[in-house]
């Protein structure tokens, strides 16, 4: 696959599903920097600077860039305008024409990413009359859950890297290394299969740390007989994989961690098995069972086997360009499942001051069956 995302012939589509979304007097404002790369492809290099906005009505869409960031369209992107500067003032000018032009009355921001600072200061600017709102943050996320052809094939490199380089760790292992050292090699050896970056900070715990979910790692060293758990990802053109294992390093693993493994594995399975059994709904239904019945399925067979209350997180979540997206994958999350989703899958228990066990994969629901992404490598 080329390394150019502007491959991705998708751009304008994506703008004009949002679009029809909006009223015809309706401009919506964004920020977040992962909305914008998948609305136009800009490729921003520090999330949390203001290196880009873009605006999208229904006749128009218009990005202005910071004008030390290199960036124009793909060939076949015609209807984005691309403006060099990022000053609010331009932005209120921009507003202003189309207020007065086609009749633009309506301000929707994103709250989500754009500050109270900004909003009031792009207010002041605008010498027009508007009104001035908050848009649904589900708007966007309508659009960008179901992941298209190219996101699909971004998305299984990106789990294929993580995978190859699991495979290599059970051959790293040997007592004194810290947690550190084996967290800089796993992403060392990401760069070298051809990740881009980590698609998180990688999560390496031995022993008691791994009852953290979100242990980072230190200077603790590996002894025998130690449970070890280990959750990263890869990222291929901005897109991400997730996935964790665990796993006993000895001869011989306690009984308590044995019986959670047990547990845990076997729950995994049940909701695999159950997601694999709704995939023919969706392929004739476009939608099924809610999100929210799959981690219903694990959490009860957690339940039934005793370790619900050591169950202390959601079932999953959605993967894209983002690591943690919609649809949170919990049983008051009524959404319903749709063919072309992301998500992982990843029941865990944790004892305080003992051991965490958690199994994660990142699946895809496709046409053709559920997809597991982050499947491990044979050597």
């Amino acid at each position: 696959m080329s390394n150019d995302v502007h491959q991705s012939p998708l751009f304008a589509a994506r703008r004009a599903e949002l679009a029809r979304q909006l009223q015809p007097n309706q401009v919506v404002l964004l920020a977040q920097p992962n909305h914008l790369h998948y609305f136009t492809g800009f490729p921003f290099l520090v999330p949390e600077e203001r290196e880009a906005w873009l605006l999208i009505a229904p006749h128009a869409a218009q990005l202005h860039r910071a004008s030390f960031t290199d960036f124009a369209p793909a060939a076949h992107d015609h209807d984005l305008a691309v403006i060099a500067g990022t000053h609010l003032k331009v932005l209120a000018q921009t507003l202003a024409t189309w207020h007065q032009q086609v009749g633009i009355t309506e301000v929707l921001l994103d709250g989500q990413s754009i500050t109270v600072t900004e909003a009031r200061q792009l207010r002041a600017e605008t010498q027009a009359d508007l009104t001035w709102s908050e848009v649904d943050p589900s708007w966007f996320w309508q659009v960008r859950q179901m992941k298209d052809e190219y996101e699909l094939k971004c998305l299984e490199v990106a789990g294929r890297q993580a995978a190859q380089v699991w495979s290599q760790v059970p051959g790293w292992l040997k007592p004194g290394l810290t947690e550190l050292e084996l967290a800089e090699r796993l992403e060392n050896e990401l760069k070298k299969v051809g990740s881009e970056r980590v698609a998180f900070p990688t999560i390496v715990a031995f022993g008691a740390h791994a009852a953290l979910p979100h242990h980072q790692p230190d200077q603790t060293p590996l002894e025998k007989e130690m449970p070890i758990l280990i959750d990263f990802g890869a990222t291929w053109q901005r897109y991400r994989s997730d996935m964790t294992r665990t796993m006993w390093y000895g001869k011989q693993p306690s009984p308590e961690f044995s019986a959670a493994k047990a547990a845990v594995d076997t729950a995994y399975a049940r909701g695999f098995e159950w997601l694999q059994a709704q995939l023919p709904k969706l392929a004739t239904q476009k939608t099924g069972p809610s999100v929210g019945e799959l981690d219903t399925i694990v959490r009860t067979y957690l339940r039934e086997a005793g370790f619900d209350k050591v169950f202390i997180h959601t079932t999953g979540h959605g993967v894209g360009l983002d690591i943690h997206e919609p649809p949170s994958v919990y049983f008051t999350n009524h959404d319903p499942l749709r063919l072309n989703l992301v998500i992982t899958l990843e029941p865990g228990v944790y004892f305080e001051h003992d051991f965490g066990y958690r199994y994660e994969n990142t699946l895809a629901l496709t046409e053709t069956g559920v997809v597991n992404l982050t499947a491990d490598v044979v050597r």
